[in-house]
């Protein structure tokens, strides 16, 4: 105070800067609520599992494996199943290879880079024969 503003000047400047450091408080958290959300949100990992079922639907165009025990990696709400489109040559390739594994009985190891869900299920970045 430098004599020539009143008490209540003085007060409103301290009211002003606490609110701007409330609302970078505020900016803060919800910084860090998006990285904690987009964390819980990606799926990524590996798990092995037997082959119950593969098949693929028609009218939607993409293969689905149905999986015993059901995965713990994705987000999706479907664990007993993943997804993919059949697109690509690599994808038609990944239901070859898990045709491959159930007609010989083996297990499969799914890998998950956060590919999100297709439908209720996960959608797998690689299939690989294991067992």
């Amino acid at each position: 105070m430098n004599g020539t503003e009143s008490m209540s000047e003085v007060v409103r400047v301290v009211n002003f800067n606490q609110i701007g450091k409330e609302r970078d408080m505020i900016r803060i958290l919800s910084g860090l609520v998006l990285v904690v959300l987009s964390m819980q949100a990606s799926a990524s990992g590996n798990f092995t599992t037997s082959i119950t079922e593969v098949g693929v639907t028609i009218s939607g165009d993409y293969a689905y494996i149905n999986i015993s025990p059901a995965e713990d990696k994705s987000t999706c709400t479907n664990h007993s199943q993943v997804r993919f489109e059949l697109d690509t040559d690599i994808k038609k390739s990944a239901l070859s290879i898990a045709l491959a594994a159930k007609m010989a009985e083996k297990k499969i190891r799914i890998w998950f880079s956060d590919g999100g869900c297709l439908g209720d299920s996960p959608r797998p970045s690689s299939i690989t024969v294991v067992e």
